[in-house]
């Protein structure tokens, strides 16, 4: 009998490690368990200020033309386009359904997102405004009333509108209210994706259940905050990519994310910085785009001789011979390898600002978004820009 006690306890204590080893590789990872039945309110603010360091005075011609964006980051690029000094949107969330092959999600618009300036017009062009602005209402307001319903993949990265027909029958019947256009139920699914049209679509396509998903996105983009925060995988711990900016080089790059996970939920905290170019902050060239073009690192290569006389004479079969005075590399000719490069380094000059981020995110087991907040400064030669974006969630 005390030969068998041993192997038991050695294979007891075996499974005790395994078991213990995979809880530990769990809590490494953390992704939001989805409940049925949970439904949140989200309230979305986007705000933006740039302020003289002279008098304190407000600028308001300093736009910001890009975004740096951090791969564990949420996608938040689209919202830095916005001129409005304040904006706020305001929908609900509700889980439908759950299963291992995907997730069904209720949309409802509270407050529809507008990031529109108001600028003066003609009469003409006043009441043309005046009958789409009252469409566009009609549309929010049938956003409220009538939820669209999205199935996910259990990724959570394809999707199609389960009420699709639902809806489609609402908005012929707006479209018919304010355009009197003949057109039979359910022939087509009409698109509203932009402020100034309608758009008719056969519903033969291969996407046409994205259709009511873009139309509420242009009301309520801050619902992509969501899904993306609800379809990601997180990383426990401290992750540091590149070094602190210096001074040394225009194109360095830093990021720190550090994530925990309690009994009480998931938080995150993103600290990113790189250089931005000041003149992008200027609407007086609407067109420009920093990252795209960089003028300092564009490299100058030498003219290739180029041979002009059509009665030059070729040598046949010589492109292949190699002088024994050169040196060729065996392993560059047959692997088709250029040697490594180093990385161009490219001094910071006067106009090169350092865009600092830092955003925060505290999330519920079950995928609800407590808060969520992204805070970008550029301190510019004669003025501080400001970005501020906050997402709330709270249970009804």
């Amino acid at each position: 009998m005390k030969h068998i006690h041993l192997p038991l306890r050695l294979v007891f204590f075996a499974l005790t490690l395994c078991s213990t080893s995979l809880v530990s590789n769990a809590q490494s990872k953390f992704r939001p368990q989805l409940v049925v039945g949970q439904e949140i309110i989200y309230d979305f603010t986007n705000v933006w200020s740039c302020t003289s360091t002279a008098d304190g005075q407000k600028i308001t011609n300093r736009f910001a033309k890009c975004s740096p964006s951090f791969e564990e980051g949420l996608d938040i690029e689209k919202y830095y386009d916005t001129k409005k000094d304040s904006v706020h949107t305001s929908f609900a969330v509700k889980v439908v359904h759950v299963s291992p092959y995907g997730v069904t999600l209720s949309l409802r618009l509270l407050e529809p997102y507008n990031d529109k300036n108001s600028e003066e017009m003609s009469e003409e062009d006043g009441e043309r405004e005046k009958q789409e602005k009252m469409f566009e209402d009609s549309i929010s307001s049938l956003l409220g009333s009538h939820p669209v319903l999205v199935t996910y993949t259990s990724a959570m990265d394809s999707y199609i509108v389960s009420n699709n027909l639902e809806l489609a029958s609402h908005l012929y019947q707006l479209e018919q209210r304010f355009y009197k256009k003949i057109v039979k139920p359910f022939l087509y699914a009409l698109i509203y994706a932009h402020p100034d049209g309608v758009y008719l679509l056969n519903t033969g396509v291969v996407e046409k259940g994205s259709a009511f998903l873009e139309m509420f996105q242009t009301f309520c983009p801050a619902i992509e905050l969501v899904v993306d925060a609800m379809r990601k995988s997180y990383t426990i711990g401290t992750t540091v990519k590149g070094k602190p900016l210096d001074g040394s080089n225009r194109k360095a790059e830093y990021q720190k994310v550090v994530a925990s996970l309690t009994k009480d939920g998931f938080s995150q905290r993103i600290e990113g910085k790189r250089y931005v170019r000041e003149e992008d902050f200027d609407d007086s060239d609407q067109y420009s785009e920093c990252f795209l073009y960089d003028a300092d690192s564009f490299v100058e290569e030498e003219d290739s001789a180029v041979v002009t006389d059509v009665n030059y004479d070729f040598e046949t079969d010589t492109a292949g011979s190699v002088s024994v005075d050169d040196y060729v590399d065996a392993d560059s000719i047959y692997n088709n390898e250029d040697a490594p490069k180093k990385p161009k380094i490219i001094s910071v000059k006067e106009n090169d600002r350092p865009w600092c981020t830092v955003s925060q995110l505290r999330m519920s087991l079950a995928g609800i978004i407590k808060e969520y907040t992204v805070n970008t400064t550029v301190s510019l030669r004669d003025a501080v820009w400001v970005r501020r974006l906050r997402l709330v969630g709270r249970t009804k």
